[in-house]
């Protein structure tokens, strides 16, 4: 009884804020009842998540998202040790993604119409330490968790598990390369247009025989955001796009709704045929989460 009375006066002082919004792909008619994505905010326990399940050839993305975001969502309290370090919750995201991995494939063998269900996944968790707050980033897949400073600076945290991973030799070419391809296609070289074009395939799922997750420990400091979004946003939105809603959205509701909307803009653009799309427009289901760290 006394960890719940801790855990809800914990909740009750907690700075951190959090607001997330979801709508689905424009060209799906029964749209309500087909989105593929799933997100969960978890305040008290300051653990965030956003899941896109895999489309195309595979049979229930929404049934993959909704399972890893329920599994995991569940396995909170196995974050909440005392005096764990950040790497120490990072080894934890890692086996949480691990066993929700296995947990996904035994629905499937259980369900074969649901063999080969796969979704991605960005983690966040925040943790406390004498240097200040620190957030912990899991991922798996092609959903990415960006920084937002509030001194006003966007930065991208996560590398997509994709054809970049593959291209070059290196992390930090690769994160060089992702940067470049998050401006505008008119401006990118052949190779660049080459790589934007095959940018959507997923070298790496829940839902698949072996993962090996990715993880990131950030600095954060008062004031500040992380988001977490599926690749609707990103593919439709540019860098400087992202930024310019970040800067005039001023609570975490706010800014997850406005990206989510402007993508939406683009997207029936897309389905109207204006050349005010660009090159950037995907119709997709769309799902932006943003946590604003206080004091």
């Amino acid at each position: 009884m006394a960890q719940i009375w801790e855990r809800i006066f914990k909740a009750e002082k907690e700075t951190i804020e959090a607001g997330a919004f979801t709508i689905p792909n424009p060209k799906h008619p029964d749209r309500k009842d087909r989105n593929q994505d799933a997100s969960f905010e978890d305040v008290a326990h300051r653990f965030f998540g956003v899941f896109d399940g895999v489309g195309g050839d595979r049979p229930a993305g929404d049934v993959a998202a909704g399972t890893a975001r329920d599994f995991i969502a569940g396995r909170a309290d196995f974050l909440e040790e005392d005096n764990m370090t950040p790497e120490e919750v990072g080894a934890e995201i890692v086996q949480v993604f691990k066993d929700a991995n296995k947990h996904i494939l035994g629905e499937t063998d259980r369900n074969p119409a649901l063999k080969r269900m796969a979704t991605t996944a960005a983690l966040l968790k925040i943790v406390d330490t004498q240097d200040g707050k620190k957030g912990v980033i899991g991922h798996v897949g092609d959903s990415r968790a960006y920084h937002w400073t509030a001194g006003g600076e966007l930065k991208q945290i996560t590398l997509d598990d994709g054809p970049l991973r593959e291209h070059f030799h290196g992390e930090e070419e690769a994160r060089r390369a992702q940067v470049r391809l998050a401006g505008d296609p008119r401006t990118f070289n052949r190779s660049d247009l080459a790589l934007f074009g095959n940018r959507n395939r997923i070298t790496q799922v829940l839902g698949s025989l072996a993962i090996e997750p990715h993880i990131e420990i950030v600095d954060l400091a008062p004031g500040d955001y992380v988001l977490l979004l599926t690749d609707a946003i990103f593919d439709n939105l540019t860098d400087v796009e992202i930024e310019y809603i970040c800067r005039n959205s001023e609570t975490p509701e706010q800014m997850a709704r406005n990206l989510a909307e402007a993508v939406e803009l683009r997207m029936q653009e897309k389905l109207q045929g204006k050349a005010s799309a660009g090159m950037r427009a995907k119709l997709d289901d769309i799902t932006a989460l943003a946590v604003k760290v206080g004091e």
